[in-house]
């Protein structure tokens, strides 16, 4: 047996140069285009930068959209070399000789071969259909390299798997059949066609498409080089034997010059000597591959007089009676007696203490100051009786910071014998004061006011600390009874507490007792049209003070505040019998901020119902829940899922559309809705589109500064320097999946 000892060793460096397919610096790649491999996820999730109502730096994150890959099938066969393929010069006739891979001098029975790559250039595995394109009566085969999926078909075509961004290096072996006409063109290409499984969502109809080499498909169609026109020809060309048979000498010079007898012969005649004969040469190839009042106590009367609404000294008048059981008219001499008070006479009838306490005796016929009244004689037994007015004045009870009782003692003294001792009488006058604050501004020890200057809040915190909408503000209130006598009182209050949209709410003061019982309501009154009860205290005993507890509710709705536009509470305590009218305005009650800033992103999937389909996001982490949105939720739009439903094709094009709400019960500043895309996905436009709260259109601003087909870019929409309450952003961004 002849062994072809070139032809082994051709075989062996192909198989070399196809175990080393991805090493080689062929200039064939695969998946030129860069393709996402299909079933790959695709996750995005957009967010939003602003200061919140108190001034803080807040972020807020959307729910994450996954979109997942879908497949785009395409291969194609190429020359190893890195010639092009799909030309008219790629014949296998080629006549010009222009064939990227042609063969000279080829001889009938010759075995020739040539390299080819298959290549993915799309981003799902394949099962290409390979089956050999041949003229001249050549036959090919193909030779796959170890590890190659392959089924070798009865019919002489070849079924390969080809992964997802590979390259498959494989050889063809041309049989030029020995009847081969010399001159002649002959050759050879590997053909291939691949089914795309159907996928409307991706462009492929319904059904199965086959696809030839190179083809894509767009849209609803496939596009690229029509079927046998992107073939691959190794191209032969038959060798044609030129031959001058001349005797020559061995080593090819000039025929002999010399001459030789033939055997037999005696004549001479050109001559030389035939070569040893030789075996003939040999040849073959093998292939190779790669992938918040007053009351009387004996000679006493005691006044109880009500307070008055000004700062003007107070006035009581006592009616005092002197009683003469003498037989003689008496002129009686009117005076204070010293007791504590010291009294000094200043006038006509007119006495005044060391206190400012004045003491006025007034004749009651006449209304004039006199020191002295006449009594009558008595008559039989019935004594002789004059009265006279006592007219006590004293510095208004108001001001004074804890009164003391006015005790007048009044003497009268007999004209007819001044020698016997005055008779007496007593007049007291009981001030009412009272002080109505906030527990820790009143000291448990009466009579100590509340400064204007400190404002409490609730749980007497200074600054007040800030209440929640919907939460309850509580202040511990006092009324010290700094006055003389008895008395309850009647509270009032409420707040007038601004809301977010501009509105404001009146919201009554409850007041309740230690125990937390609601104190006794005795009526109302209306503020701002609404209903403001009235409470009443407990008869609370001269020098003694109740504590007890106001509260509020804040609405729900309330904008926030913060401690410099804290609205103030406006509370009146009334005493019952005294009248006296304490207020307390300095309470504030800051709202503090609610609410959050909510970011939804969704993906256009075209057939999604509005607000029907869970995509509520219900807080700032973008915590997705199974209900329509409600509230200040932010809900899918029409045609929009943001439950990762969504798939896509690459080159395809699609949008995000990121929808952002303020829903803080106060604007926020420096609002930045942003999204960064995936490094898979290709930018092509974006538009910021802001909203008032009552979704009227403010402004529309096309983003720009990013080159079409970027991939991994920041969309940004400019700063929104003010974003109430309600009003929100969407941001739709149009892309390609790479």
């Amino acid at each position: 047996m002849k062994v072809n000892i070139k032809g082994m060793a051709l075989m062996a460096a192909l198989a070399a140069g196809v175990a080393g397919a991805q090493t080689t610096g062929t200039t064939v790649v695969a998946n030129p285009n860069g393709y996402t491999t299909a079933g790959t996820g695709i996750t995005n999730t957009a967010s939003a930068t602003f200061t919140d109502p108190t001034g803080a730096s807040g972020t807020a994150t959307s729910n994450t959209v996954t979109t997942t890959v879908l497949p785009l099938p395409s291969f194609d066969i190429v020359y190893d070399s890195g010639e092009a393929d799909g030309s008219t010069k790629n014949a296998a006739n080629s006549a010009t000789g222009s064939t990227p891979d042609l063969l000279e001098n080829v001889k009938p029975g010759d075995t020739k071969t040539d390299t080819y790559d298959l290549v993915n250039n799309g981003n799902t595995p394949l099962v290409v259909h390979i089956v050999p394109v041949v003229t001249g009566g050549v036959t090919a085969t193909y030779a796959f390299p170890s590890g190659t999926t392959v089924t070798t078909n009865g019919d002489g075509s070849y079924d390969v798997t080809l992964p997802v961004n590979s390259i498959i290096k494989f050889t063809q072996s041309t049989v030029v059949p020995t009847t081969a006409a010399a001159g002649s063109y002959v050759g050879a290409s590997p053909a291939g066609t691949a089914t795309a499984a159907a996928n409307p969502n991706a462009g492929i109809p319904a059904g199965t498409t086959t696809l030839q080499e190179n083809q894509t498909v767009s849209g609803t169609t496939v596009s690229g080089p029509a079927a046998g026109t992107d073939l691959q020809y190794q191209a032969l060309h038959i060798y044609t034997a030129t031959l001058t048979n001349n005797p020559q000498t061995p080593d090819g010079t000039n025929p002999v010059t010399t001459t030789v007898t033939p055997p037999g012969t005696t004549t001479p005649v050109p001559g030389y000597n035939a070569p040893a004969p030789v075996n003939p040469p040999g040849g073959g190839t093998t292939p190779g591959t790669t992938p918040i009042t007053e009351s009387l106590s004996g000679k006493q009367q005691i006044a109880y007089p009500p307070a008055d609404p000004n700062a003007t000294p107070d006035v009581v008048a006592f009616t005092n009676t002197v009683t003469n059981s003498g037989s003689l008219p008496d002129t009686v001499t009117l005076a204070p007696v010293n007791g504590t008070s010291t009294w000094t006479k200043t006038g006509t009838g007119t006495y005044t203490d060391q206190n400012g306490v004045i003491v006025q005796f007034i004749d009651p016929a006449t209304g004039a100051l006199t020191d002295t009244v006449v009594a009558p004689a008595a008559t039989g037994t019935t004594p002789g009786v004059v009265n006279y007015t006592t007219q006590v004045t004293y510095p208004d009870s108001n001001t004074v910071t804890n009164p003391k009782p006015i005790n007048v003692i009044i003497g009268a003294t007999s004209g007819n014998n001044p020698n016997i001792a005055a008779a007496t009488t007593t007049d007291t006058v009981l001030p009412p004061a009272a002080t109505f604050g906030d527990t820790a501004a009143i000291a448990q020890t009466p009579g100590v006011v509340e400064s204007p200057a400190t404002a409490y809040g609730p749980s007497n915190s200074n600054p007040a600390v800030a209440t929640a909408p919907g939460a309850t503000a509580t202040f511990p209130m006092s009324i010290s009874n700094s006055g003389t006598y008895a008395d309850s009182y009647k509270l009032q209050g409420y707040v007038v507490i601004p809301n977010a949209d501009g509105t404001s709410t009146t919201v009554p003061v409850t007041y309740t007792q230690a125990d937390g019982t609601v104190l006794q309501s005795t009526g109302s009154t209306t503020v701002n049209g609404v209903t403001v009860p009235i409470y009443n205290t407990a008869v609370i005993a001269a020098n003694g003070t109740q504590n007890f507890t106001a509260s509020v509710v804040v609405p729900s709705t309330a904008a926030y505040t913060g401690t410099a536009a804290a609205p103030a509470l406006q509370q009146t305590a009334t005493g019952v019998a005294s009248t006296i009218v304490q207020t307390d305005t300095n309470d504030v009650l800051p709202v503090g901020a609610a609410g959050n800033v909510f970011v939804g992103k969704f993906a256009n999937t075209g057939t999604a119902t509005p607000g029907a389909n869970a995509q509520a996001v219900t807080d700032a982490k973008g915590t997705i829940v199974a209900s329509a949105p409600t509230g200040n939720q932010v809900g899918n739009p029409a045609g929009y899922d943001g439950i990762n439903a969504v798939k896509y094709a690459p080159q395809v094009q699609y949008d995000y559309m990121i929808i952002a709400k303020n829903s803080y019960n106060s604007p926020v500043t420096g609002f930045v809705l942003k999204d960064t895309l995936s490094s898979s996905l290709q930018f092509q436009s974006a538009t910021c589109n802001v909203y008032d709260a009552k979704g009227t259109l403010v402004s529309s601003t096309a983003v720009t500064g990013i080159a079409v087909g970027t991939t991994g870019a920041t969309v940004a929409c400019p700063s929104v320097t003010l974003m109430p309450n309600g009003s929100g952003e969407t941001l739709q961004i149009f892309v390609k999946i790479q």
